[in-house]
């Protein structure tokens, strides 16, 4: 109960924070409010951020800040980052009052609590009646990590005249080191796809022409939804001898669920959010929330997540689940692995390093 507890007021201060801010920064937004900010009864609406005894949740203390009559702002749609990523953050700024000081935007970027950059540039404050003034992209270069480094993002608005604070707005982000390369695999593409070409570009994988060149340890990557009995016995017969099988999103269909002996259709279904099997290796260390909300970088925003799903009756081994059912599940067939993959993986395979660490653990089952 306390897990639920936790993980649903975490979930509505990211929610409210998220509304909130993007509402301050529409200029045609007059005012807005929260239904409920304080709830009337011990058991009533959860989506309160006062409780009935006047305890405030988590999420209050982001509403009152995303509130702040002038303030500074950097939106951060994307959490998650490599070493050596490059990336552009939005800064606003959003007044409410009738002052428009000479201000200046003061940044600083820490890791691990210590400054490694910093710099300032002049401030166009809006009036009350603009609002809010977008004040163009604050260019970050992360540095270069060998493990999980935390980075926090910090931008003052500073009163010239005064010398002091108006406001400051943190952005606190997570920075992996680049996944191992997987040059020396073999693989065998039956078939293209985005999500396929993404896997093998990413991992920098030895592509073969000839499917009898993939050896023991190598990969067989499906995309083709029509697949032939004769090329899947030919699959399954290298599978069985030590190969690994990758059926990915696009070859999921009657036709692969009849080949596997799946009662149930693949179903396809998205979200914001996908869960893990936390009892697997690959997700030691990692949160509920790091595959919510991820960042696409063929869009260059967040996207749902796109995905295939069925009823697993107890044959595969699920990876990820939606709704009690399974997205990715692996099955042990003779020497080899039979891998379903029913996720998109394309625009979200290089900007969310759980999702490259869920691969990668496929490739080497």
């Amino acid at each position: 109960m306390q897990d639920w507890v936790r993980e649903s007021l975490d979930h509505q201060k990211w929610g409210v924070g998220k509304v909130s801010r993007s509402f301050r920064r529409m200029s045609r937004m007059n005012s807005f409010a929260i239904h409920l900010f304080i709830d009337a009864w011990p058991n009533g609406w959860i989506k309160a951020i006062v409780d009935c005894e006047r305890n405030v949740k988590p999420a209050w203390y982001v509403y009152r800040d995303a509130l702040t009559p002038l303030s500074v702002q950097i939106v951060c749609e994307r959490k998650t980052f490599y070493s050596g990523d490059k990336f552009k953050f939005p800064v606003w700024i959003c007044n409410d009052t009738h002052n428009v000081p000479d201000a200046e935007l003061k940044y600083v970027m820490e890791q691990d609590g210590k400054c490694i950059n910093s710099g300032s540039i002049d401030a166009w404050v809006p009036n009350v009646t603009e609002g809010v003034k977008y004040q163009g992209v604050l260019p970050v270069s992360f540095p270069i990590v060998d493990k999980k480094t935390e980075i926090c993002l910090r931008i003052g608005l500073y009163d010239k005249d005064k010398g002091k604070i108006i406001h400051e707005d943190v952005a606190e982000l997570e920075l992996y080191p680049v996944g191992k390369i997987y040059d020396t695999m073999k693989v065998y593409m039956l078939g293209t796809s985005d999500d396929v070409n993404i896997v093998v570009d990413y991992f920098r994988m030895d592509k073969v022409q000839n499917i009898d060149d993939v050896t023991d340890n190598g990969v067989i990557m499906v995309s083709n939804d029509n697949i032939s009995e004769q090329d899947f016995d030919i699959i399954m017969n290298l599978v069985k001898s030590g190969s690994k099988v990758i059926f990915c999103k696009s070859s999921l269909g009657d036709n692969l669920a009849g080949l596997l002996n799946i009662d149930s259709h693949f179903k396809e279904d998205d979200s914001w959010i996908v869960f893990r099997n936390t009892s697997l290796k690959c997700f030691d260390g990692s949160s509920s929330t790091d595959l919510k909300y991820n960042y696409s970088s063929i869009l260059g925003r967040p996207e749902r997540h796109y995905f295939m799903d069925f009823d697993n009756l107890g044959e595969y081994i699920p990876v990820l689940i939606h709704k009690n059912k399974t997205i990715v599940g692996t099955k042990k067939y003779g020497k080899g692995q039979i891998i379903i993959c029913g996720l998109k993986l394309s625009g979200k395979l290089d900007t969310t390093p759980l999702m490259s660490k869920v691969v990668s653990f496929l490739l080497n089952l």
